[in-house]
């Protein structure tokens, strides 16, 4: 059995302590050229982590995510497998980015990381702007009506062409998820201290 080397910096691990918490940033799509680029698609197009000097982990492949435009806002708790740097981040077509990272500069290189997810650790984060929220801290958060009615929990964010959707999943084992449209019109307050979210939707909105 051979096992390849993931270009990169060798990730810290210490087998004595647990595993950081990472937030999911993005996948490598694919190589492109001939010198090391890569297509990710990231999870989060407008996250501040899309920027040349940006340190990022590289965590095992998860079968079919290579080539998924699903938006995933979870955070891992896993040893990466290496750490690089973005050298030129370059958006193209269909909210993706081609990228290069040090030390990656050689097609083969670049196939290596295909499949590799991405993420970085929480606590590298910069604080998020006032009344603005990272995707992931409004996962599991409550969400109820200005009249005090539950309507469920947030179990996901994801980017729309106009606003952001936050999916809902309602009490009850077998009830769909719907999606409510993160606006100033709908969420009222985002109360962290209290993990809820409370909204006024219109009729219709809520299944």
């Amino acid at each position: 059995m051979t096992t390849k080397v993931v270009p990169g910096n060798p990730a810290r691990s210490d087998a004595r302590q647990e595993p950081e918490e990472l937030l999911l940033v993005g996948v490598v799509v694919r190589a492109h050229a001939l010198k090391g680029e890569l297509v990710v698609h990231p999870f989060n197009q407008a996250s501040p982590v899309w920027k040349t000097g940006q340190r990022l982990s590289v965590l095992t492949p998860e079968p079919g995510l290579a080539r998924s435009t699903h938006v995933i806002t979870d955070t891992v708790k896993e040893t990466p497998l290496s750490e690089v740097s973005l050298s030129v981040v370059r958006p193209i077509p269909d909210e993706r980015f081609i990228v290069t990272f040090e030390g990656v500069n050689t097609r083969d290189g670049s196939e290596a990381l295909v499949g590799r997810r991405l993420g970085v650790p929480l606590t590298s984060l910069p604080p998020a702007e006032d009344e603005a929220f990272y995707h992931h801290e409004l996962k599991g958060l409550a969400v109820v009506t200005v009249e005090g009615l539950s309507l469920g929990v947030v179990v996901g964010v994801f980017p729309g062409p106009a606003q952001d959707l936050l999916e809902v999943a309602p009490p009850g084992e077998d009830a769909e998820t719907f999606f409510i449209p993160f606006v100033d019109a709908i969420v009222k307050t985002v109360d962290r201290a209290n993990g809820r979210v409370i909204v006024d939707p219109p009729e219709g909105l809520v299944p």
